[in-house]
């Protein structure tokens, strides 16, 4: 090439395009951080005593494994009772609201209470049930 010939690849300077300047509109967002729980309904969630019902259920369950061996499941009903009594007004508080956070530990409460509480009855009347057997076996001898 000539001095005086421009390339095809080259930058020309007095034709060179400028880039097209960014502009932003409307108004900057907002962004809150830290302004408490985001829930669905928009709304405070009414506060449930789940963590209890559910300490009183594992409770009920372990003193009734426990009191297997020594054959004295009346203790598991001390506190499966109060449990069953928290759960109860624990549903009655959410009711129809399927997306509270303690919807999940109210229920499974509740299954840990039922099982104890079965499980605790059947206990119950094994013991009913020896006590009369012997009774019964006690007065034939006698």
């Amino acid at each position: 090439m000539e001095e005086g010939e421009e390339g095809v690849g080259e930058n020309n300077p007095t034709t060179e395009e400028k880039a097209p300047e960014v502009v932003f509109a409307g108004q900057p967002t907002t962004i809150h951080v830290n302004t408490g729980p985001q829930v669905a309904g928009g709304g405070m969630q009414v506060q449930t005593n789940a963590v209890a019902a559910l300490v009183l259920a594992i409770l009920g369950l372990m003193t009734f494994l426990g009191a297997a061996s020594g054959c004295c499941f009346g203790p598991s009903l001390c506190f499966t009772i109060p449990a069953m009594v928290i759960v109860s007004s624990d549903k009655k508080k959410i009711v129809g609201n399927t997306l509270h956070p303690d919807n999940g530990m109210i229920n499974a409460s509740n299954v840990i209470n039922i099982i104890s509480l079965v499980l605790a009855l059947i206990g119950i009347a094994f013991y009913v049930v020896v006590i009369v057997m012997l009774g019964g076996i006690s007065a034939l001898g006698a």
